[in-house]
């Protein structure tokens, strides 16, 4: 690979200046750039070679042209040299081709000048602004392309000097004609928009230029591209190539690799084989004039691929008729010189050559590869994995004409396996350097595979331990399944005694026999199978489950495939969910039991299952055990028999709050449901006429004294022996004998209510409950597990204020709402608590009282009692009075209405809808309260939680239960229904008799005129009372009559007989007062007394004034109880101005 010069020497100046030419090639230090914006190539070394050649016959390739002429006189030149030169530049040179005429001088002195006037003319003539070159078809370039070589004599530093400069020129006229070819060619492959035959084969000449000036990897790169598109064409118009193996030398096989021209060329093989071989040469150039050995390296790694991608395309063309030439050039190939160099050179410890080792052993098993196909011509067949073939009918021989090695590799089976033996033992050693673990273990199972054959099945077993896995993991069923067998034909050979292996390993060969398409491929193991050795590799599987010591588990999901239905459905008590089971086997099956468990304990189970020989099957878990709630799978089991089972456990996936169906802090009865929605739940909740069991708060409460109410509602059917437990009571207690129930059968369709007592431990009003009843019917036992949480608080507020007077006590009752929403109430009742204080007390209520008034916000219901005290009565601690408040909820109404039109249009599923729906509707209370009818005011969000909800329903009630939901929800319903057909609730206060040590009973006494003078004084009495009526204190002493003498003098010294008050009259504006501002006076504690005092009262303005006011407080210490009374304290009197004077003065 060299650089070409052509030469015309018609003087014989060449022979004269060779020697120093030559000693000046190769061209050294060379740099060029390929265009404008490329970067700068640098060229260390550039062979040229001359060759000469003479007008009229030139070689069309070269394109740098010199012409060396010698001349002494100018009569000379101009007969002879110049029609000469003028011949050679009409016929050797053109526009396209770098030239230089070079006259030869050698230095003489007495003649120097007249050679210079030669060469003057010379320029003249052939310069750049020749005269002569205007009728020509020549480059000019930029400068003359006249150059004189005047050789010196007196020194050698002078002739290299001269010699330089020559040479210097002719790097110049190289390099400027491969910029101009390469631009030439660039120009050619931007017009063509098909990348056709004439596009490589541009491609092809720009990679021979690379390769003239050296520069090896741009030619190869360009090779690479030329071969890929190639490719593309052969692709697009196949019939432009024939696809026609020539004969081949396979003792030559290099033969093949000759020169052609693409555009001529019709054999394909010739032409991928010459662009090969061109590759080939260019690498093998780059290893040898590469000095580092991590480069050479490279470079060889580069050589092996570009060898297995000619392989390849060469079998994808021809297929099996090249299998010969591949042996016969892989052996070619590793036999090279380079090639072998490398294979043979130790380990290198600073440069990483393992990935040549990984190119080896591929090539290698390329070779073998063509060697099996080879022997299974000739009937020889090797069972290994990518040569196994499913129609095997028979070895059908095939007499094939074999040269070389393989003449003696193919004499005979034995041969040929002994082959394939030593050659699969090369590929690992050669694999195992460079760490290819995977591919060696599928090596690995060739060998284990012959060694069966050869039954020796200890060596078969050591090298099959769980490498099956590795073809079954990768999906390579076909082989898995195969290899899978073998190895348990050897464990039963060598007797040994692993039944949990024996189990294992049946168990994975009928889980390779799965197959989910109709059509069984190649590469299913099913296909080589019968529906009979399916049924006895059954067998086998519970055979040998028999001896196992420890339980096995599968997953089921390698057997079966299994699909889930999440909705629960009923059958009188039985609650089952189905198992759609797919049986792709085609044979009978027998469960000992099926069983799922649901989080929180729930399981569903159903025991001896047999399955039929059709694909598709159903089968029913059944619980007796019903749980009202939300549920995730858990685990699936299949039992094949007592210690083997079929597991599927299901993946759980944390609840996400942000992905709750319902998702607030409101409390509800149902809130542990709904914290638990999620989508990939089952929901559990009892549908149509079936026992069920709610808790909720009693409708009649006793104030302090909370109780819960069990509402158990039987179905079609009697049921006997019920019973109740509670699981769950968290900060409450209760009274174990509250849950003997007196009534222990239940008649279908009958009602049951138990109440239940409790009492709060702590300050929490909330109450989670979790009860489990258990009953029988139809002589099985069943159970009914209900939780609920349970707000405790109470829905209303009550407060009393009391009023004393002289005879009498006026209480004011108030009720509000103790809730968000409003409140109904229909009555109020105070009565005496028990029938002894029946006579002591008389309770008046006014003529015209409200009923049915709604309490919401600040809006109160408010009743009024006059308690009279009779005469033999007194006051004592224990005196009570009984209210009772009777209400209801408006919301409970209002759910109350919403729940009968939901039963009354979709009755098996009002229970869900009560449980999850209706505590999110919010109702219209002011249609509802005002016009008598039902609306909703979310509906758009009641419509998407309902779109939710029936996801937990079965596909076809879905419609049916939405379309019946929506529009009961988007209608606006009239409530023509009394109070009476709602729950009422009721609440009982035990109030305790108000009592007061001492009642200041006050009374302004003056004479009583219709009307009074300003300024004229009015005599006044001020009588206080001090009534002890109201009190219960010294009513203990009387009704003690067992306390000791000591106890009796403790308590009177308790009591003093006098007390000591002070009276104040309040400054008003309105009055002047005279006779006292403060006045203090003395009662005796166990009798009523009353103090009087006079005063004078004058008014100071006009109108009607009211009397002043008057404070009254005790001056001991002691502390007692006291309210004051005034008898006329809203009295007022009319005062006048006196008609004679206006003004008065004081």
């Amino acid at each position: 690979m060299s650089v070409q010069l052509a030469y015309y020497d018609p003087f014989n100046v060449f022979p004269l200046i060779k020697p120093s030419l030559d000693s000046k090639l190769p061209l050294t230090n060379v740099h060029w750039r390929f265009n404008h914006s490329s970067a700068l190539r640098s060229i260390p070394r550039l062979p040229v070679d001359l060759v000469e050649e003479v007008p009229k016959k030139v070689n069309d390739s070269i394109h740098v042209r010199l012409m060396f002429i010698q001349c002494n006189a100018i009569e000379i030149y101009k007969s002879q040299v110049r029609p000469l030169i003028l011949e050679w530049l009409k016929h050797s040179v053109n526009d396209d081709v770098e030239w230089l005429i070079v006259l030869y001088s050698p230095i003489k002195k007495d003649k120097y000048s007249f050679k210079t006037s030669i060469f003057e003319k010379l320029k003249a003539d052939f310069g750049k602004d020749g005269k002569h070159l205007s009728a020509l078809t020549v480059n000019r370039g930029s400068k003359d392309r006249c150059f004189r070589l005047r050789e010196p004599n007196d020194n050698d530093l002078n002739k290299l000097e001269v010699y330089n400069d020559l040479i210097n020129f002719i790097k110049d006229l190289i390099l400027a004609s491969c910029l101009r070819n390469f631009e030439t060619i660039d120009k050619q492959l931007s017009t063509i928009k098909d990348k056709d035959l004439f596009f490589v084969n541009l491609l092809l000449k720009k990679s021979m230029s690379f390769e003239n000036l050296r520069l090896f990897k741009d030619s190869l790169n360009t090779l690479k591209d030329s071969t890929i598109l190639l490719q593309n064409y052969y692709h697009k118009s196949p019939t432009s190539f024939k696809n026609i193996l020539p004969e081949i030398d396979y003792k030559n096989v290099t033969a093949v690799f000759k020169e052609c021209d693409i555009l001529s060329e019709t054999n394909y093989f010739y032409i991928i084989s010459f662009v090969f071989n061109r590759k080939f040469k260019l690498l093998l150039t780059l290893v040898e004039d590469e000095d580092l050995f991590s480069i050479q390296c490279l470079y060889v790694s580069n050589l092996f691929q570009e060898m297995i991608d000619y392989l390849n395309i060469l079998n994808s063309f021809f297929g099996d008729s090249v299998l010969q030439f591949n042996y016969h050039l892989i052996e070619y190939f590793m036999g090279h010189k380079v090639i072998k160099d490398f294979i043979n050179t130790p380990a290198h410890e600073e440069v990483d050559t393992s990935y040549l080792h990984e190119f080896m052993g591929e090539l290698k098993l390329f070779e073998r590869s063509s060697l099996v196909k080879l022997g299974a011509l000739r009937g020889y067949r090797i069972y290994e994995f990518n040569e196994v073939s499913l129609d095997d009918h028979g070895d059908k021989q095939k007499e094939i004409e074999l040269v070389g090695e393989l003449s003696r590799i193919l004499k005979s089976k034995d041969s040929f396996l002994q082959y394939f033996e030593n050659a699969t033992e090369t590929i690992i050693q050669h694999l195992v350097l460079c760490n290819r673990t995977k591919t060696i273990d599928v090596l690995s199972i060739d060998l284990a595979l012959l060694n069966y054959q050869r039954q020796n099945y200890k060596e078969s077993l050591n090298i099959l331990q769980d490498s099956y896995q590795f073809f079954l993991d990768n999906n390579w069923n076909y082989m898995g399944g195969i290899l899978l067998e073998i190895y348990v034909e050897c464990i039963e050979k060598l007797s040994i005694n692993n039944p949990a292996l024996l189990v294992q390993s049946y168990i994975k060969l009928i889980s390779n026999l799965k197959t989910t398409s109709e059509k069984v491929d190649i590469n299913n193991y099913r296909l080589i199978k019968t529906q009979k050795q399916i049924s006895k590799l059954s067998q086998n599987v519970i055979k040998g489950s028999e001896s196992l010591q420890e339980s096995f588990e599968f997953p089921i999901e390698k057997i079966f495939e299994v699909d889930l239905d999440p909705h629960i459905r009923n059958d009188g008590h039985n609650y089952y969910l189905e198992l759609n089971l797919t049986n792709l086997y085609e044979i009978e099956f027998k469960f000992e039991h099926v069983e799922l468990e649901l989080s929180k304990g729930l399981t569903f189970k159903v025991g001896d299952v047999r399955l039929s020989e059709e694909k598709f099957q159903t089968v029913k878990l059944v619980s007796r055990r019903a749980v009202v709630g939300f549920f995730k799978p858990v685990k699936l089991t299949i039992g094949l028999s007592p210690k083997l089972k079929l597991i599927h456990t299901f993946t759980q996936v944390p609840d996400d709050p942000k992905h709750s169906i319902l998702n607030d802090s409101m409390i509800f009865h149902n809130q542990t449901a709904q914290s638990e929605m999620e989508t990939n739940s089952i929901y559990f909740y009892p549908s149509g006429d079936v026992f069920t069991c709610d808790i909720k708060m009693a409708s009649d409460l006793l104030l302090g004294l909370p109780s819960i109410i069990l509402t158990l509602k039987n179905g079609e059917t009697p049921i006997q022996n019920v019973s109740v437990d509670f699981l769950t009571f968290e900060d409450f207690k209760y009274d174990k004998k509250n849950l003997e129930l007196r009534k222990v059968d239940l008649e279908a369709g009958e009602k049951y209510l138990h109440e239940v007592p409790i009492q709060s431990l702590t300050d929490n009003k909330i109450l989670k409950v979790k009860t489990l009843v258990r009953y029988d019917a139809n002589e099985t036992s069943y159970e009914f597990v209900t939780e609920k949480i349970i707000d405790t608080n109470l829905i209303v507020s009550v407060s009393v204020q009391d009023i004393f007077k002289s005879e009498s006590i006026f209480s004011r009752f108030q009720v509000g709402s103790a809730i968000s929403s409003p409140v109904r109430i229909l009555s109020t009742q105070l009565v005496n608590a028990d029938e002894n204080s029946g006579t002591a007390y008389t309770i008046k209520v006014p003529r015209v009282t409200s009923e049915n008034c709604i309490v919401y916000g600040e809006q109160m219901y408010t009743s009024f009692y006059k308690i009279e005290l009779t005469e033999k009565h007194h006051v004592k601690p224990t005196d009570e009075f009984k209210l009772s408040v009777v209400y209801s909820s408006v919301v409970e109404e209002c759910e109350e209405i919403m729940a009968r039109l939901v039963h009354s249009e979709i009755e098996s599923f009002s229970y869900a809808f009560n449980d999850m729906v209706m505590p999110k509707i919010r109702f219209d209370y002011q249609s509802y309260l005002l016009d008598s009818k039902l609306a909703i005011l979310n509906i758009l969000e009641i419509t998407t939680l309902t779109d939710r909800i029936v996801q937990y329903l079965a596909p076809k009630e879905r419609t049916k239960v939405r379309d019946s939901i929506i529009n009961i929800i988007n209608s606006t319903h009239s409530t023509t229904t009394t109070q009476d057909s709602f729950k009422l609730r009721s609440l009982n206060i035990y109030v305790p008799v108000s009592n007061i040590d001492i009642l200041q009973i006050v009374e302004f006494k003056f004479n009583k005129k219709e009307k009074y003078v300003v300024g004229e004084p009015i005599s006044v009495e001020l009588a206080i009372e001090s009534s002890l009526k109201w009190t219960s204190k010294h009513r203990i002493l009387e009704d003690e009559q067992d306390i000791s003498i000591n106890a009796e003098s403790s308590l009177l010294e308790d009591y003093p007989s006098k007390e000591r008050f002070q009276v104040s009259i309040v400054n008003d504006d309105n009055w002047l007062i005279s006779g006292f501002r403060k006045k203090i006076f003395s009662i005796d504690s166990k009798s009523q007394s009353t103090n009087k005092f006079n005063l004078v009262l004058i008014p100071l303005t006009v109108g009607k004034l009211s009397l002043p006011r008057l404070l009254i407080k005790l001056l001991d210490s002691r502390d007692l109880t006291m309210d004051i009374s005034i008898k006329n304290g809203c009295e007022t009197l009319l005062v006048v101005p006196e008609l004679d004077n206006i003004t008065f003065s004081f």
